[in-house]
């Protein structure tokens, strides 16, 4: 009975383990002195991935994927490839292609880059053109499809371009596939199947393009609309656009330049397509198009980047913030609050929040605003009072405004901020669900309680890996 007891007692102690471990969130760094490769936890553990670790890639950052796991670009042991780090181990990815391209593809000027993403699944193609082209105009990017669980990356295509999207149940990854058949040049919508590794034409563009550049300008966020233009013309002035329905199997034309001598640009923030004068110096007119085919038209309008309010407002982005409504009343909000080069943005991936000002460079008055409800979260104290405010660095989860005399950590979802003050010359890199946080100085990783004022130590002697996380980076390519 008592062999039983203990048995027991030493699996119920194995589980407390294991669901410890998963709601952990885990970091990494390295020494580049030694190679050596670590992931650490806020409570202070530190565990020794590899002593092998020659170089990361894509500028020094990776991509995390959950609280336990990343995906970095990365030479250890002499091996270029991509690995999934978690707690304990640094895996490479296997190859269901030959290892010859995929060497081609890591060549030192390219950048590995997101376009969509449903777990397991990652859509990855590179940040220069690799594939075959039909003239010097037209040319080709690989669509990569990475498996998170079972470490394995397939080449979909060589001759794709930098737009896919999975459907809304996370099962098909669809993408655009480029080819020759005898003298006609054919584009392809096509839906790969995760579950069975098989893929259909979702939609064949049969026309003969062989002398025409086509680019796929955008899609909606699961690839049932996409976006495409087409043109004979060397200077890319007279512009066929044209939009494809999956749902219809339908070709719509949506302008063309001989129809009033006038180029246009069509494209989806989420699902709201957008089209406006491309030209147009001033006074120019927007129409929106929801999902459910409500038209907005929004004249007087600053040509710069767009997108949508709750109130069906238009918020306007550039340096200078504004709100238009559709009988093309503009509304100053504020100026993007700008630090630095090289500094984290001040408005988050979603495009929802941003940090303002009143003027620049030496604004009276900074303020966070949310730009979907128009609502501002909390205003700075005035100029002579604070010190500069640094950067804003953003989270699934929420944002800390960091300045030369301490942060402020604000949480979506709930009022108020917690204050952070300043632990030297560094920089709070994330916040925590318990709402402590980690702070990087200098070589030295360590983590804070706000509500106890207590700092550990947590790891010494090592370069900080910036990590992102991947949710946010498709979050910009839907929102920008």
């Amino acid at each position: 009975m008592k062999t039983l007891l203990a048995f027991i007692l030493l699996l119920v102690m194995s589980v407390s383990v294991q669901a410890q471990q998963q709601n952990t969130v885990w970091h990494w760094a390295w020494n580049q002195d030694t190679g050596e490769l670590f992931a650490y936890s806020p409570t202070g553990t530190v565990n020794l991935l590899t002593d092998e670790l020659n170089t990361i890639y894509q500028f020094g950052e990776i991509w995390r994927v959950s609280d336990a796991q990343a995906i970095a670009l990365a030479t250890i042991d002499d091996m270029q490839t991509l690995y999934l780090l978690d707690s304990v181990s640094a895996q490479p990815v296997e190859l269901i292609f030959d290892e010859a391209t995929w060497q081609y593809y890591l060549d030192s000027s390219f950048i590995l880059e997101p376009t969509a993403y449903a777990y397991p699944y990652l859509a990855l193609t590179t940040s220069l053109h690799t594939g075959v082209y039909t003239n010097e105009r037209l040319r080709t990017r690989p669509t990569l499809l990475l498996n998170l669980d079972t470490r394995q990356i397939y080449l979909l295509s060589e001759n794709s371009q930098p737009v896919a999207r999975f459907s809304a149940d996370g099962q098909h990854l669809r993408y655009l596939h480029l080819m020759m058949t005898g003298e006609t040049f054919e584009l392809e919508i096509r839906e790969y199947d995760v579950a069975s590794n098989t893929e259909t034409i979702a939609y064949r563009f049969q026309e003969d393009l062989l002398d025409s550049v086509i680019q796929v300008e955008d899609a909606d966020i699961h690839g049932e609309r996409w976006l495409i233009s087409r043109t004979d013309d060397p200077y890319y002035i007279d512009v066929s656009h044209r939009l494809i329905s999956l749902t219809t199997q339908t070709i719509y034309t949506l302008h063309t330049f001989n129809t009033d001598n006038t180029s246009m640009t069509f494209r989806f923030i989420g699902d709201d397509l957008l089209a406006y004068p491309a030209l147009c110096p001033q006074n120019c007119e927007l129409t929106l198009q929801t999902s459910d085919g409500t038209v907005f038209t929004y004249p007087n309008t600053i040509l710069n980047q767009f997108y949508r309010s709750q109130s069906n407002d238009l918020i306007i982005q550039g340096q200078t913030y504004y709100q238009t409504d559709v009988t093309g009343n503009l509304t100053q909000l504020g100026l993007l609050h700008v630090s630095g080069s090289g500094l984290p943005s001040s408005q988050s991936p979603d495009k929802r929040y941003a940090l303002l000002a009143d003027s620049f460079p030496n604004p009276d008055d900074i303020w966070i605003m949310d730009l979907y409800t128009n609502e501002r979260l909390f205003t700075f104290p005035p100029r002579a009072e604070r010190a500069d405010i640094l950067f804003t660095n953003y989270f699934p989860d929420g944002f800390i405004v960091d300045s030369f005399t301490g942060a402020r950590l604000f949480r979506y979802g709930e009022e108020g901020h917690t204050v952070l003050p300043d632990l030297g010359f560094g920089v709070y890199f994330t916040m925590l669900p318990d709402n402590t946080v980690l702070h990087h100085a200098f070589n030295e990783i360590s983590h804070y309680n706000p509500a106890t004022g207590e700092q550990t130590v947590i790891i010494e002697d090592i370069s900080r890996i910036r990590d992102i996380h991947i949710e946010l980076i498709i979050q910009r390519i839907f929102s920008s």
